[in-house]
């Protein structure tokens, strides 16, 4: 007897449903096994979950990258207070429009032309992102009806 071989569809061992394909060992000349072909409904199966994980494998990401952006956000607003306080203690005798001087200025001009560029970075790759996500994906089937690929 013919030993069938199951397939590994969508991570898991499954019987196929389909029209059955002869395994052929050319060393000894005989049919070895036989494979099952998967139906078009198991193949549509596995890629609407596929789709379903890889939508959410990218939202995760965003989110990711977001909480990332707030990080650094927090991290330079800290550095940035850190080195106000720092101008205001040095120099608690100088009136207040004197506190902070050029130095802190420019640092924080830096800081806030770098912290932009991030933000707007960011916001580019997160806006990438969601226009993949959203765009329709479709099946690729073949001239017998069987999925090769998705766009």
């Amino acid at each position: 007897m013919t030993r069938i071989i199951e397939q590994y569809l969508d991570g898991r061992r499954v019987p196929g449903a389909g029209a059955l394909y002869d395994v052929y060992d050319p060393s000894a000349g005989v049919i070895t096994a036989q494979l099952p072909f998967s139906t078009p409904e198991q193949i549509d199966a596995a890629v609407a979950r596929y789709k379903a994980e890889l939508d959410a494998q990218v939202k995760i990401q965003v989110e990711q990258m977001r909480a990332q952006m707030e990080h650094e956000r927090e991290m330079r607003r800290v550095e940035v207070d850190g080195m106000v306080g720092m101008k205001q203690a040095e120099s608690s005798a100088k009136p207040a429009v004197q506190i902070g001087g050029d130095e802190v200025g420019a640092h924080l001009k830096t800081q806030g032309e770098g912290l932009n560029q991030a933000l707007m970075a960011m916001s580019q790759g997160m806006d990438a992102l969601r226009e993949a996500v959203s765009r329709p994906k479709m099946l690729v089937r073949g001239k017998d009806g069987r999925a090769v690929g998705v766009q």
